[in-house]
């Protein structure tokens, strides 16, 4: 499955495709980004047997910012003063 281009899913069938001098079948993913990500998690969740606790790092994983962050980033949903309850 192809998503812009890129292996969606199926990257490993690729690769064995391409060892063996095979032409691979692909399927272009038709929607958005976020329903491209949200189809390899259900393939690789379904093919995966994770704890509950894996399954959370990933989910963490996604949410957390990547690279550098801007000089007016905000980092915290909550400021120093809600989290400790004073405001």
């Amino acid at each position: 499955m192809l998503f812009e281009g890129k292996i969606l899913d199926g990257r490993h069938r690729y690769k064995a495709c391409q060892q063996l001098g095979i032409s691979p079948e692909h399927s272009d993913f038709k929607g958005s980004q976020e329903e491209a990500l949200a189809f390899a998690l259900a393939k690789n969740a379904a093919r995966r047997s994770l704890s509950v606790s894996q399954k959370a790092l990933i989910a963490a994983r996604l949410v957390q910012p990547r690279g550098r962050p801007k000089k007016d980033a905000n980092w915290h949903l909550f400021s120093l003063e809600e989290a400790e309850g004073e405001v």
